[in-house]
């Protein structure tokens, strides 16, 4: 055999076996930036007041955007970064809406003859003026409730018991000693705060 295409042959092995290796280590590697979208995670950076969506699902936790509680490997090119594998709801979807406001009883219960159909919501941050601080919640941890897309406005997503003639009943306990069990379970479900871009 030629000593040229003993090169080629060894090379060609070479890959071969560099190829399987990688396909093995790499979607071990914890939110390592290559293996993000390619391992089939999601990934998202953060600034100290934004949280911003870098692949092809949400936003990343609030404690994770300020860089607590992540490992070496998770830090690249100085900013904060995580990944998690995909859920279900990337294929349908964010699960997340925001609130404005504080993470409070009284702010996370329906107002009594005003907020008729629930809580209201929506579903990204964009809509809300800018520094607004916005409470994520995770819609798919509701048990007893459920989140409703509205028409209008755009983006509007209503938090509403299963039973619609339940909202009077829960809007009732707002600015009491109360805390509904449905203002719990939003409280619950809330995975962070941020900051309207």
């Amino acid at each position: 055999m030629h000593p040229g295409r003993r090169w080629l042959v060894f090379f060609s092995a070479a890959i071969a076996v560099l190829a399987a290796v990688l396909a093995v280590v790499l979607p071990v590697v914890p939110a390592s930036a290559s293996a993000g979208p390619a391992a089939g995670t999601r990934v998202g950076a953060s600034h100290p007041d934004m949280i911003f969506t870098l692949g092809p699902s949400h936003q990343v936790l609030a404690v994770q955007g300020r860089c607590e509680g992540l490992s070496q490997a998770s830090f690249v090119s100085g900013a904060c970064v995580a990944a998690e594998d995909t859920g279900a709801a990337d294929d349908e979807g964010s699960s997340l809406v925001y609130r404005a406001g504080s993470r409070t009883a009284t702010n996370m219960t329906p107002r009594p003859g005003v907020d008729l159909e629930g809580l209201s919501t929506f579903d990204n941050p964009e809509a809300f003026a800018s520094g607004t601080k916005l409470q994520m919640i995770d819609t798919s941890q509701l048990k007893s409730l459920q989140a409703i897309a509205d028409e209008f406005p755009a983006g509007h997503v209503t938090l509403a018991p299963m039973d619609p003639a339940l909202v009077e009943e829960w809007a009732a306990t707002r600015g009491t000693e109360v805390v509904s069990p449905y203002t719990q379970e939003i409280i619950d479900a809330i995975v962070g705060d941020m900051r309207a871009p």
